[in-house]
């Protein structure tokens, strides 16, 4: 579960790009270790930045919460026989995004977010009560598209139906939409 966060300041008022990075690292370190949270994650730096650079800070997460497996689930998976525990998974993580967001923007949450987000609203929009899971698309990666969040769609079968829901890397729902 990899967690984009945009944690640079501009070189010009201050210390460049990569002479960031060390205390960027540590003080993300040190607000896990205060806060006592059980997450394990690295950290790296990467460049979203299309012809400029725009270095932001991917946490990864290994695990949390006890919850190790962070994969969207494999196509035409009934999305009910797992919804409980993507619930605890999305809780768990929308707390430890709260406080790594205390200080730094977040760019986009995890897939593993928007896949469980995408789910809710096509069972609310449909007023269905399960769907099958299909597959899943990168529609603009995260360097791209309003604000870098980037563009996904997951793909379901629901009431005899396909259906995409297409969410923005910030977990806002764009479409939903039979296909």
């Amino acid at each position: 579960m990899d967690i984009v966060l945009s944690t640079y300041k501009d070189p010009a008022y201050g210390l460049d790009w990569h002479e960031q990075t060390d205390e960027i690292e540590n003080s993300l370190r040190e607000l896990i270790i205060q806060s006592k949270l059980p997450v394990e994650f690295s950290i790296r730096e990467s460049n979203i930045g299309r012809g400029a650079d725009c270095p932001v800070t991917i946490f990864q997460v290994i695990s949390v919460f006890g919850f190790i497996a962070f994969a969207i689930p494999e196509a035409h998976k009934r999305v009910r026989e797992s919804i409980e525990e993507w619930s605890l998974i999305k809780e768990n993580a929308l707390k430890l995004i709260a406080l790594l967001t205390k200080n730094n923007r977040m760019v986009a949450l995890p897939d593993e977010i928007l896949f469980i987000k995408s789910v809710e609203a096509l069972l609310s929009e449909i007023e269905a009560n399960d769907a099958m899971f299909i597959k899943y698309e990168v529609i603009h990666s995260v360097d791209s598209f309003e604000k870098f969040a980037g563009l996904k769609g997951f793909y379901f079968e629901c009431l005899d139906k396909q259906w995409r829901v297409v969410i923005d890397g910030q977990g806002k729902v764009k479409l939903i939409e039979q296909v």
